[in-house]
């Protein structure tokens, strides 16, 4: 058995897995595609019957709000300390992140993570045995777990949803921003208490008021206009803090639609309309003189075969 496992056995493994324990499945089925725009490199939403309609490609709420808001002083500081390392830097912390919440994934579901096998890193195309700093988070996880006893409902679920309404010109869409919440769980409150409907994200960076709080409330917005009529509206939002040092801190936000909608209403003003998708290339290729040169080769032969 090789030593290592491949982005591509990772991704099927654990499609099998959303689908045997998830009791949510999508509702509209969706692809992420990383685009190019003005701003960027950025996360988009398209729906698989629309895919190639510009229209129906929608930002992923985590890329409009990197783009529009500024992270503060502390992270502008560190810019300018690491310079033209910050980008290097910024893919590994990423890796790492995708790395714990695939294991997080894992262990909500009672599978065991056997960090001994190397994962194969795309972006530096090479294999890299699984860090300190992502084993140090799994063993938060594991205590988060231990301490609050959630019961899972569903782990990365999509949040996509194309539904349109009348507008001043036209029809809009409704919900023109996606996501994929880490988990939505029951969440226990203490003994005589109901447990609440609760959507948490993985974070394994550090804790960003605003944009946490509003990333969230986006994803309850969307998570309501989907399953609420049969799983119940939102009740809380909480995002989980994995640190390196193998602790977490659970951390509550408020439902504040207001703020979120008033960016959408602004995203016009920042973002193309529509985006542009890259022209897709072909799959097969020939050079039609040689081909034709070869075709009537062999017509040749056939007929000397067919007159002996």
């Amino acid at each position: 058995m090789e030593q290592y496992l491949s982005m591509e056995e990772i991704d099927a493994y654990l499609d099998k897995l959303y689908e045997k324990n998830n009791q949510v499945h999508p509702k509209y089925k969706a692809r992420r595609f990383d685009l190019s725009t003005p701003r960027g490199r950025l996360r988009h939403y398209c729906g698989e019957d629309n895919i190639g309609s510009p229209e129906y490609y929608f930002l992923s709420s985590t890329s409009i709000l990197s783009s529009l808001l500024a992270k503060g002083v502390h992270f502008n500081r560190w810019l300018k300390t690491y310079g033209d390392k910050s980008d290097e830097i910024m893919q590994k912390k990423g890796w790492i992140g995708t790395i714990t919440h695939i294991y997080c994934s894992m262990l909500i579901w009672g599978e065991e993570v056997d960090t001994s096998r190397g994962i194969y890193n795309e972006v530096f195309d090479k294999i890299v045995p699984v860090p300190d700093k992502v084993k140090r988070r799994l063993m938060a996880f594991v205590k988060f777990y231990e301490e609050t006893q959630v019961i899972p409902i569903a782990t990365e679920i999509l949040l996509y949803n194309p539904h349109k309404q009348k507008g001043q010109v036209g029809e809009i869409f409704t919900y023109p921003f996606g996501g994929t919440a880490d988990l939505v769980c029951w969440m226990p409150q203490g003994e005589g208490k109901p447990p609440r409907l609760t959507l948490c994200d993985f974070k394994t960076g550090n804790d960003y008021k605003h944009e946490h709080e509003l990333q969230l409330t986006s994803y309850k917005i969307l998570w309501d206009s989907l399953y609420a009529k049969k799983f119940g509206e939102i009740e809380d939002l909480c995002c989980l803090y994995l640190t390196e040092r193998g602790n977490y801190k659970l951390k509550y936000y408020k439902f504040v639609p207001d703020e979120w909608f008033r960016i959408i209403d602004m995203m016009p003003y920042f973002f193309d309309k529509k985006v542009k998708l890259p022209k897709e290339l072909p799959n097969k290729y020939v050079i039609q003189s040689l081909k034709e040169i070869k075709d009537e080769r062999l017509s040749k032969k056939a007929d000397i075969q067919n007159r002996n």
